[in-house]
């Protein structure tokens, strides 16, 4: 259609300038005006680029002889995680930062934190979190300080062992808490590995949203992340078969697919502009 403009969130947001880069899987929604006045509903819609592929009937034709082409397209397939390369828990320079729009990533109420982990460090580590050492009045973090995993809020005595990752191989985990009922709920592959009744009050933090070590100090993850997505929903209570990759919605703080595949940046395709910035990270074509 003609007068159409595109914004990276269903409701407010931002314009999309018109050299705006867009990549594979990111969500943006369309309006348009007629007659001077814009639509208030927003289209919907997912980025999809295409491998096109043109063939022609004949190599070689003669003036005046016709040939025929045949246009076939498949969508890219770029299919990356994200590689932490850090060796130990204070030796690594790997991290994601992501340093804007940070208010609803304090998750205050409401959450659930998912994503396919490859852990391979055995030492101590901080997968991610919004916090700084030293710090135990505000923020929050997911960490493995001796065999498993752990959620805090403001340090011990807030904070609890929930799951023990299995080294060198992929695996979902879901994390979702109910506000309303204080319920902590932790799934691995689907399958729910604890239900806990926890008060959690986050106190929001001032501080970056960081993956791969902990603000302050070291504490550097080694392995590989792929499909995060943070949600200010509780989206699981029992069972469930994860996807192997995640949609946006109204409730998505922010998503990752690390589908770039180079560059410095990962994108935010909940299209909320949590963009990541990526520090001697890599990407690896070892996925779920």
């Amino acid at each position: 259609g003609n007068n159409i403009q595109w914004y990276n969130a269903a409701t407010g947001g931002n314009l999309l300038a018109p050299t705006e880069i867009l990549v594979d899987g990111q969500v943006v929604y369309a309006t348009q005006t007629v007659n001077g006045s814009e639509s208030e509903d927003r289209l919907e819609v997912t980025v999809s680029f295409l491998d096109i592929t043109i063939t022609a009937s004949a190599t070689e034709v003669s003036l005046g002889e016709s040939v025929d082409l045949s246009v076939s397209g498949n969508t890219t397939e770029n299919n990356y995680s994200l590689d932490f390369p850090n060796t130990a828990q204070y030796s690594g320079n790997a991290r994601a930062v992501c340093s804007s729009n940070l208010a609803d990533l304090n998750i205050t109420g409401d959450f659930t934190i998912e994503f396919y982990i490859k852990a391979e460090g055995s030492y101590y580590w901080h997968l991610m979190g919004k916090n700084t050492f030293g710090n135990n009045s505000q923020g929050w973090l997911i960490k493995k300080p001796s065999t498993n995993l752990s959620f805090a809020w403001t340090y011990n005595p807030n904070e609890f062992n929930f799951y023990q990752p299995n080294f060198g191989q992929w695996e979902h985990i879901a994390i979702s808490f109910d506000d309303a009922s204080n319920t902590f709920r932790v799934f691995q592959d689907g399958l729910m590995v604890t239900s806990q009744v926890r008060d959690i009050n986050i106190n929001p933090s001032n501080y970056d949203f960081v993956i791969g070590h902990e603000l302050g100090t070291g504490n550097w993850f080694d392995g590989k992340l792929d499909n995060l997505r943070i949600s200010n929903v509780s989206r699981y209570t029992s069972n469930f078969n994860p996807s192997q990759t995640f949609t946006a919605d109204a409730s998505t703080i922010a998503m990752f697919d690390f589908n770039e595949g180079s560059g410095s940046q990962a994108q935010d395709i909940s299209g909320n502009g949590r963009n990541l910035t990526l520090y001697n990270t890599n990407y690896n074509t070892d996925v779920p």
